[in-house]
């Protein structure tokens, strides 16, 4: 063959598979471009939903929190045991039953959009408001009956709820750490529980002792 055109043909082959080498490299990096830009939208997609869960939530308890309010003013307005006190509380207190109702529902609409040790916290959460609710329950009841322990319930009461607003801002800093970082890549710690747990122990027990 004329060394002229065993030239060209060697050159030919090489610029194909260099053509072949490139080609590959490229379709290989829009590959990974596109898998990279699917991974990025859908984590925007899970933390926007995570964030939305946690306002929807934390609304509700929020919500429940000034329904319990109401009906302190209830229960602590004049004319104890009359029709007009009776009916003013029973009315307040239908309203936190349905801010409750609510707060459970977004609660467990929450668990879903979460991790476990998210869902923990929350559930937590729901447990301090329902003891307060409980024990709203108790004072109402002895206000009601003129009972002489009634002053003893309201005092235990007041001081959960007041305690609310440091207990919801207790959990949204340590959710904070879930809410900014990535489930898939850097899931917070379990201590993260655990200081909720000792947190609400450390507030009972400090109140025990007061």
């Amino acid at each position: 063959m004329d060394p002229t055109v065993q030239g060209a043909l060697i050159g030919a082959g090489a610029t194909a598979f260099g053509a072949l080498i490139t080609g590959r490299f490229t379709a290989s990096s829009s590959l990974k471009a596109v898998k990279f830009q699917i991974q990025a939208q859908r984590l925007d997609g899970l933390w926007q939903m995570r964030r939305d869960a946690y306002a929807v939530f934390l609304t509700s308890v929020e919500a429940t929190r000034g329904a319990l309010r109401r009906l302190e003013g209830a229960v602590s307005a004049p004319g104890v045991g009359s029709d007009c006190w009776s009916s003013s509380v029973a009315a307040a207190r239908g309203a936190v039953d349905e801010a409750a109702y609510e707060m459970w529902r977004q609660g467990t609409i929450f668990r879903i959009a979460v991790t476990g040790l998210e869902a923990d916290s929350a559930e937590s959460l729901v447990s301090v408001v329902n003891g307060v609710i409980s024990d709203m329950d108790e004072w109402t009841t002895a206000a009601g009956q003129q009972r002489q322990d009634a002053d003893i319930l309201r005092g235990r009461a007041l001081q959960w709820l007041e305690a609310l607003p440091d207990t919801l801002e207790h959990f949204m800093e340590m959710s904070k750490g879930y809410l900014q970082g990535i489930p898939d890549v850097d899931p917070p710690g379990p201590s993260l529980r655990q200081r909720w747990r000792s947190w609400l122990l450390a507030r009972r027990l400090r109140a025990l002792d007061d």
